[in-house]
């Protein structure tokens, strides 16, 4: 019984204890600055590449406080990036897909595949083979 007192004694110096709290739950992450993908008027907000949320964060928004008047002003810009899976296409009779369905692919305008599309190919075809 007087382990359990201690312990809510010292749980409830912690709460109380603003100071610790606040350091607690500031803590930042250093993380490498890739490619600037959104940036803003308060640099706090700037959104880089390399950048990841857990599921359960908030995830810290330009826009949050733009009902209170002294954000007026404020503003975000969201930067052009290349998608790195556009750059290497490749024709459909290069991988190892049945005639047909590279048919209905040709009459929709589509004639070569994203490297995306490449490795989701060779994922189907290796594990069940429908095409």
């Amino acid at each position: 019984m007087v382990r359990i007192n201690t312990f809510c004694k010292i749980l409830c110096q912690f709460k109380s204890n603003k100071s610790m709290y606040s350091t607690a739950t500031t803590v930042k992450l250093k993380t490498e600055k890739k490619q600037l993908i959104i940036s803003s008027k308060r640099k706090a907000y700037d959104h880089y590449s390399s950048n990841v949320y857990d599921k359960l964060d908030s995830v810290p928004l330009v826009s949050k406080g733009w009902t209170h008047s002294k954000s007026k002003g404020d503003f975000f810009v969201v930067n052009p990036v290349e998608n790195p899976f556009e750059e290497l296409q490749l024709p459909f009779k290069q991988l190892d897909i049945h005639n047909n369905f590279i048919d209905v692919l040709q009459a929709e305008g589509i004639e070569k595949a994203t490297d995306f599309q490449r490795r989701a190919m060779e994922m189907v075809t290796t594990v069940n083979r429908i095409f």
